[in-house]
């Protein structure tokens, strides 16, 4: 398995009957008493899901990194070659100095106004490859909610939704496996 990426992206939002992405879609009466569900969802170069959170209200993203990156760690004796997520994980520049410590190369954009140092980091070739996988890894996010039926909750109560996103992610997964 490729170790060396790991790509992480928040997923979907479930407010009440309807599940749908940060920022768009509609909502619907209440099915979860917990108002929201963010997932986080971190994935390697193969494709395979290593790491999910479901958070009953949508954390600040770029607090999100550092224990996705431990967890990748943890999980596989080393930290990722490359890293990449969406400009919602850019903290500050310290912290980008601080991954890039055990990181080759951290891919993150940076929310508004740019240095010339940022953008020509940004415009980088191996930068701009590094962001192509985290669109890979916004399509799986599609996936789960387009074709594995993550688009909707359908269960009632925190518990419940929590065990159908897990449920649903190892069934990606194993989906994934049985294309090798």
């Amino acid at each position: 398995m490729n170790r060396a990426w790991l790509g992480c992206v928040s997923g979907l939002r479930c407010c009440g009957g309807v599940a749908r992405h940060p920022g768009g879609g509609k909502q619907r009466g209440g099915v979860l008493a917990s108002g929201q569900a963010v997932d986080d969802v971190a994935q390697v170069g193969e494709k395979f899901i290593t790491h999910y959170d479901v958070f009953p209200h949508k954390p600040v993203e770029h607090e999100l990194l550092g224990p996705a990156v431990e967890r990748h760690r943890e999980l596989f004796g080393e930290y990722p070659k490359e890293l990449t997520a969406d400009k919602g994980y850019y903290g500050s520049s310290e912290q980008l100095a601080a991954l890039r410590e055990q990181i080759d190369l951290v891919a993150i954009n940076k929310k508004g106004k740019r240095s010339e140092e940022e953008k020509q980091r940004e415009s980088d070739p191996f930068f701009r490859h590094a962001q192509r996988f985290r669109a890979g890894v916004e399509g799986t996010i599609s996936y789960l909610k387009r074709a594995l039926g993550l688009a909707r909750c359908y269960v009632k109560g925190w518990t419940h939704y929590a065990a159908t996103v897990g449920a649903t992610i190892f069934v990606r997964n194993l989906l994934i496996l049985t294309r090798e």
